[in-house]
């Protein structure tokens, strides 16, 4: 289930967001291959987290919001998102017969956070919705639960 709203406007980098991912995994998880509900609660809630984040930078790109002084806005905004997210799948008391799959996720989340870094600091505005390796990590990570 969705926890927040896609404007019209959104839709033009939504597709390439990692707050899209995030739901999409959480829902993949409900499937053939099913997760712990605490897991699947908490891909929902940081794909919530995110895509207010991603919000917000989008519209500041765009002119809505002044913007950010800070050239690690960003990646700061996505890495306070997926704070409680990057905690669960980190912490062994939760991994049990699921460990393959939170090391998967906690690895693709290090990687993404990584791009994420590197490019606040040589692209300003942010292009993530044109950037191909963004593109493919997002994709690689969106098949984490794929049997």
């Amino acid at each position: 289930m969705l926890l927040y709203t896609v404007s019209a406007s959104a839709m033009t980098w939504y597709k390439y967001s990692l707050s899209f991912a995030l739901h999409r995994l959480a829902q993949s998880g409900t499937g053939v291959l099913s997760i712990p509900q605490a897991l699947s609660s908490a891909l929902e809630d940081a794909g919530r987290r995110v895509f207010d984040h991603e919000s917000y930078f989008n519209e500041m790109y765009a002119g809505v919001h002044p913007p950010h002084p800070d050239p690690l806005f960003v990646y700061n905004g996505y890495l306070t998102a997926l704070t409680n997210l990057l905690k669960l799948v980190s912490h062994p008391a939760h991994r049990h017969s699921h460990s393959h799959t939170y090391m998967e996720i906690k690895g693709h989340l290090q990687s993404i956070l990584l791009i994420v870094h590197s490019r606040c600091t040589s692209q300003i505005p942010l292009g993530l919705a044109k950037d191909r390796e963004w593109h493919l990590f997002l994709a690689d990570f969106a098949k984490v639960l794929k049997p």
